[in-house]
């Protein structure tokens, strides 16, 4: 069985690697921009996109929400230490998959728990 495919966003360059390294059971690419995402949403599919909610030119919610229009198979993760007030909703509507709170406590065993959900 291949590695499951996650894109990890966050405009914090050292946070990015510092996640990157925990994820080794992965196959991991990294994004400091939502531009950045996407065009490698286009160049490869991913199982799992995580990003960060607040960014400097767009949050993640606006990022992830079009990813559910453009790739609908891919899971979709918000990571923040102040998710937004909308969240639950988000969610409950299939915009997102899950809502991750920084610190990232059991970071690694939620996404795997994802990958093993899909379809």
């Amino acid at each position: 069985m291949s590695r499951p495919r996650i894109i990890v966003v966050d405009d914090n360059v050292l946070l990015l690697r510092s996640l990157a390294r925990r994820l080794g059971a992965f196959h991991v690419r990294l994004a400091e921009c939502p531009e950045r995402a996407l065009a490698l949403l286009d160049e490869e599919d991913a199982d799992i996109i995580v990003s960060d909610y607040e960014m400097p030119r767009r949050d993640g919610v606006s990022l992830l929400s079009e990813i559910a229009q453009r790739h609908p198979k891919t899971r979709r993760v918000l990571m923040s230490s102040a998710p937004p007030d909308s969240a639950p909703h988000l969610v409950a509507h299939g915009v997102l998959h899950d809502v991750l709170e920084k610190p990232l406590c059991g970071f690694v065993d939620r996404l795997q728990q994802l990958c093993e959900a899909q379809p």
